[in-house]
C-alpha cells in the first residue's frame, strides 16, 4: 500500500540536500536506512570572464572602426603634403629592417626636410601637450598633427560615429549601389534583383545571423527534416506530449482542451533554437554570417558600406577567399579611395553618381 509522504529539497550552488518524511515530518526508513543525504558537484561557473572578452572584442572593433573612419576623412588633405604618412605612421611599430622598403627611413611620424620626430618630440613631448597647442593656438597648422590629435581623442572614447548611418544615408548609398548595377549588368549579362538577391550592410557591428528571415528558413528546413526522416520519433514524441497533457488536465478542476498535433515551430521557439554565434572575432562574424545568407536565402550578392575600415588586408583576403569557394559576390562601397587588392574591380562614383572606370 503507498503512503503519503514529502519530499524536501535544500538546492546550493555546489550541492544539493534531501529528505524524505511522512506527514508528521519523521524521516522514512528504505532498507532499513533514513531516506536523507546530500550530493555535491562543482559549483557552476559564471559567464563572468566570457562576457568581458566579448565587450573587450567589440569594443576593439568599435575603436577600430572610429579609426578607419577618421583615416578616411583625412585622406586627401594628408595626401596632399605627405603620401606616405599613413603607411609611415602604420610602420612605425617595426624596427627598420621590417618595415616596408618604399618607407624605411629612421623616423616613424615624420621624414620632412626641415621637421623629423626629433623636432616633433622636442615641441610635443606627449600628445596632450600637442592637444593644449591647436585648442590655444588659432593659427593653422599641419593637418598631421591635427590628425595625431584627433586620432588619440578618438581611440577611447565612445561609437557616436554610428549616428551618420542613418535612414537617408542608407536610401543615398542603396541609390548608388543602383548605379553600380547597371555595371554589374553588362559585365554579368543579368540583372540582379535588389530585394531578392542581394543584402546591404550598412553597420558590420550590426550583422545577425539570427534575424527573422534566418531563424524562419531554418525552422523550415529542421521541420523538414523531422517530417520526412525523423518521422517516427516526431510522432513518439508527440504521442509521449499528448499522454502527459491528458495525465495534467485530469488532474485540473477545468474543461480543458488541446490541440493533439505538436506545433514544431512552436516547440523550437520553445527551446530557442538559434545559429550559434558566440566568441568570433568580426572577420569570422561575416564569413559566417555571408555563408548562411547564401546557404539559407540563397543571396548572391553582399553590398558593404566602409567594410574597409574595419579589416586589414591580410582578413579581406581571407574574407575574399571564402566568398570566392561559395561563389558569392561582393561589392564593397568605400567613402575614400583605398588601395586594391589582387582580383579586386575598382569603379570611382561622383557626386551625380556617375561611374567612373578606374581600372
Amino acid at each position: 500500500m503507498e503512503k503519503e509522504y514529502f519530499l524536501g529539497l535544500d538546492l546550493g550552488t555546489n550541492s544539493v540536500g534531501w529528505a524524505v518524511t511522512d506527514r508528521n515530518y519523521k524521516l522514512i526508513k528504505y532498507k532499513g536506512k533514513d531516506m536523507w543525504g546530500i550530493r555535491e558537484f562543482e559549483e557552476a561557473a559564471t559567464s563572468v570572464e566570457r562576457r568581458t572578452k566579448r565587450i573587450s572584442r567589440r569594443r576593439r572593433q568599435r575603436q577600430k572602426a572610429r579609426m578607419g573612419m577618421l583615416y578616411c576623412y583625412f585622406h586627401d588633405a594628408i595626401s596632399e603634403v605627405d603620401p606616405d604618412f599613413y603607411q609611415r605612421l602604420k610602420n612605425s611599430k617595426y624596427h627598420l629592417e621590417d618595415k616596408d622598403e618604399n618607407v624605411r627611413y629612421k623616423y616613424g611620424l615624420f621624414h620632412d626636410v626641415d621637421f623629423t620626430d626629433v623636432d616633433y618630440y622636442k615641441q610635443y613631448p606627449t600628445i596632450f601637450h600637442l592637444r593644449k597647442e591647436l585648442i590655444e593656438n588659432p593659427n593653422p597648422h599641419d593637418v598631421r598633427l591635427v590628425f595625431l590629435a584627433v586620432l588619440n581623442m578618438f581611440k577611447r572614447r565612445g561609437h557616436f560615429l554610428a549616428e551618420g548611418l542613418n535612414a537617408e544615408a542608407a536610401t543615398d548609398l542603396k541609390n548608388c549601389y543602383l548605379s553600380v548595377n547597371e555595371k554589374l549588368e553588362v559585365l554579368y549579362d543579368e540583372e540582379v534583383a535588389f530585394a531578392k538577391n542581394v543584402d546591404f550592410v550598412a553597420n558590420l557591428l550590426d550583422i545577425d545571423v539570427n534575424q527573422k528571415k534566418i531563424v524562419q528558413r531554418l525552422y523550415e528546413e529542421i521541420e523538414g527534416v523531422l517530417k520526412q526522416q525523423l518521422i517516427n520519433e516526431l510522432t513518439g514524441l508527440n504521442a509521449n506530449v499528448v499522454d502527459l497533457l491528458e495525465k495534467a488536465v485530469f488532474h485540473v478542476p477545468y474543461d480543458v482542451v488541446f490541440e493533439p498535433q505538436m506545433d514544431i515551430g512552436g516547440l523550437l521557439k520553445l527551446f530557442r533554437v538559434k545559429i550559434r554565434n558566440e566568441d568570433l572575432e568580426l572577420a569570422e562574424q561575416v564569413i559566417h554570417y555571408i555563408r548562411l545568407m547564401h546557404s539559407i536565402l540563397g543571396i548572391k550578392l553582399f553590398v558593404f558600406l566602409n567594410m574597409k575600415m574595419y579589416f586589414s588586408e591580410d582578413e579581406l583576403r581571407e574574407i575574399y577567399k571564402i566568398a570566392s569557394y561559395e561563389n558569392i559576390q561582393l561589392l564593397l562601397i568605400e567613402g575614400c579611395q583605398k588601395n586594391s587588392l589582387e582580383n579586386e574591380k575598382l569603379w570611382i562614383i561622383d557626386q551625380d553618381l556617375c561611374i567612373i572606370e578606374s581600372d
